[in-house]
């Protein structure tokens, strides 16, 4: 079940989120299901920045070596954008 366009977009938002940031997405276990899902919201509500899936999931990306931050994401300013479910 999809959240509503406003919901969705206060969250998106509030995490930094614009229609035209593209957006990585990834399971931390070896399934995919929760980074498909994420991939599929983003595509229900019409995101125009793109949405990609990290091949492998953190655990590839971090048994390759890549960095990964820990710790607080900080504070973002909400971006005010319209949503449009296709």
């Amino acid at each position: 079940m999809l959240p509503t366009p406003e919901v969705f977009a206060e969250i998106v938002g509030n995490m930094g989120i614009s229609n035209d940031t593209h957006v990585v997405v990834y399971d931390a276990s070896q399934s995919i299901g929760a980074a498909a899902r994420v991939l599929w919201t983003f595509r229900a509500f019409g995101h125009s920045g793109g949405v990609s899936v990290l091949d492998g999931g953190l655990r590839a990306w971090e048994a390759e070596g890549y960095p990964v931050a820990t710790g607080s994401l900080g504070t973002f300013q909400g971006e005010e954008s319209p949503v449009q479910v296709r």
